[in-house]
């Protein structure tokens, strides 16, 4: 069996479960990711929220950098919004397929 030796590994791991905040942490900035993500918020502000489009640029980054995050700042700021529905539409909409693998990372996640 040709995958047996990669089980065997895998059934050895320490770990059960690992979880991943994946901006730009696990795929490289140059990937465009993270401008599809901020995209994405921009369209859900303008979509969902029915804000001015002149204002949801600089908006988008000031709730950023003020509450690490744009949705965290949006509800803070008193935007009342589901966020399963602001995830699905963020993220849900990211082209992951444009990722690729990276041999590196897999042997770290694999000798843990």
């Amino acid at each position: 069996m040709e995958n047996r030796n990669q089980f065997q590994e895998l059934s050895k791991a320490k770990y059960n479960c690992l979880l991943f905040d994946l901006d730009d942490t696990l795929y490289p900035f140059s990937s465009g990711l993270s401008a599809d993500m901020t995209k994405n918020i921009q369209d859900y502000m303008l979509q969902k929220l029915d804000m001015e489009e002149a204002k949801v640029s600089e908006l988008c980054y000031s709730l950023y950098k003020v509450y690490g995050t744009t949705m965290a700042g949006l509800r803070a700021i008193g935007y009342d919004f589901d966020y399963d529905d602001f995830h699905g539409f963020v993220h849900g909409r990211l082209p992951y397929k444009l990722l690729k693998a990276y041999p590196v990372l897999k042997g770290i996640l694999l000798s843990q």
